[in-house]
């Protein structure tokens, strides 16, 4: 793991604010015709968002930090959710990939990001899926395949590859166990061996993807089928265990958060400009426009503080993961393998604290912001209520009643709270 330097937010959002403000400009009218954002994710692409995080040889060259990966996907969600949405999967992509390669491996896909290379994320599946695994096996000549269907699989029909959670074959499954038992793993069981995740290229002839999904939002972030048979595998990994998936665990967490932030910024930005617009007033007003209204004042006083304190709670997140990195490596220098430390677990409870909060809080602003406007603001035209179905969208990914449980229960016993796809389904 690679402690990432400390880089000034500013630099990226000067490098990245124009494209963002140039995407934002299309949001409405993407969502009105359900145009998939095919030409933004590439305009991103080819301006080097995807790689903000490569670790650079010239100390020159910046780097982000996760506090300043996740001011963008804020100011990125802001525009455009769907488009960010996007690219939080190749942010996840690249975050499995560190918690299960080695470093030699690492460096061929940070070349590879660094060229271009874009990944998606298609790690569960529904029900219906789960009850038939996705499995990898060996073809003939050794060749890994998979076969299966993955219904959640955001950003994949765009990306150059995607990560799939997976079940080992028995065959496949017995081999690894072998292999980390002459690993010095002792007591390694076959059934141990079965769930791993596996790199697909999304472009061979193999695989199919579908802009399937029906969800009221989110409805454009190239999420929907995934049909995989006897698909080539570029690599095959065993899932992550506890000692490497410190950042892999908060960032899966924060993400969603930072993308619902950015929507209640959305949310508060639009109905704003909305209001600054009206003239009429209702006989009940307490001023002679809406803008000199008291009472909508002070709505929007309280919209703009739930709006700051979701921003707040997903950058001071940021700080301690990026804080828990240098701290970690300054611990076990030149330590491949670490043990998971009181700082990842804390930053995991921090991220799970801040799930309880964040999605209600971006909710009621994406609602509040009709209290200040008239029926108007129902308009089609107007798609102000995309703000709620992607916010209601994104906050059911990750049901914050857990999150208050594990959170309890850290707080009266101590136990580590668990974690979002754990079980890679």
């Amino acid at each position: 793991m690679e402690a990432l330097p400390a880089v000034s937010y500013a630099h990226f959002s000067r490098q990245f604010r124009q494209l963002f403000d140039e995407i934002g400009r299309g949001d409405r009218a993407r969502e009105a015709g359900r145009h998939l954002p095919i030409i933004p994710l590439e305009q991103l692409r080819d301006a080097g968002l995807g790689a903000v995080t490569v670790p650079r040889q010239d100390p020159q060259q910046p780097v982000a930090s996760f506090e300043t990966v996740l001011r963008l996907m804020m100011d990125l969600a802001t525009e455009d959710v769907n488009v960010a949405h996007m690219w939080r999967s190749h942010v996840v992509f690249i975050e499995y990939l560190r918690a299960v390669t080695t470093s030699s491996e690492m460096q061929q896909w940070w070349h590879r990001i660094d060229q271009g290379e874009w990944g998606g994320s298609a790690l569960s599946a529904t029900m219906d899926q789960v009850s038939q695994p996705t499995t990898v096996s060996a073809d003939e000549v050794g060749n890994l395949t998979v076969s299966g269907t993955k219904y959640y699989s955001t950003g994949t029909l765009a990306s150059t590859w995607t990560m799939v959670g997976v079940d080992r074959d028995h065959d496949l499954a017995l081999k690894r166990a072998r292999q980390r038992r002459r690993h010095g793993e002792s007591g390694v069981r076959v059934e141990d061996c079965l769930s791993a995740v596996a790199v697909v290229a999304v472009k061979q002839p193999r695989v199919r993807v579908r802009d399937d999904w029906d969800g009221f939002g989110q409805r454009l972030t190239a999420t929907g089928s995934l049909i995989m048979k006897d698909a080539l595998a570029e690599a095959v990994y065993d899932r992550p265990g506890d000692s490497r998936r410190g950042i892999l665990n908060v960032m899966l967490e924060v993400t969603l958060l930072a993308l619902q932030a950015g929507i209640a910024r959305a949310a508060l930005r639009d109905g704003m400009a909305a209001l600054q617009q009206r003239t009429r007033v209702f006989n009940t007003s307490t001023g002679s426009t809406p803008r000199e209204d008291d009472q909508l004042l002070g709505i929007v006083g309280e919209l703009s503080a739930k709006s700051a304190l979701c921003e707040q709670a997903v950058r001071a997140i940021g700080a301690q993961l990026d804080e828990a990195v240098v701290a970690q490596e300054a611990t076990d220098a030149g330590r491949q393998e670490t043990q998971p430390g009181s700082g990842w677990i804390e930053t995991l409870v921090a991220s799970q604290r801040a799930a309880i909060t964040v999605p209600s809080l971006a909710l009621e602003v994406c609602t509040g912001i009709f209290d200040v406007l008239g029926a108007s603001a129902t308009s089609t035209g107007l798609a102000l209520d995309r703000h709620w179905r992607n916010a209601r969208t994104l906050a059911t990914h990750d049901p914050s009643v857990f999150k208050a449980r594990m959170v309890g229960d850290w707080e009266v016993n101590g136990t580590v709270p668990s974690t979002y796809l754990a079980q890679n389904r």
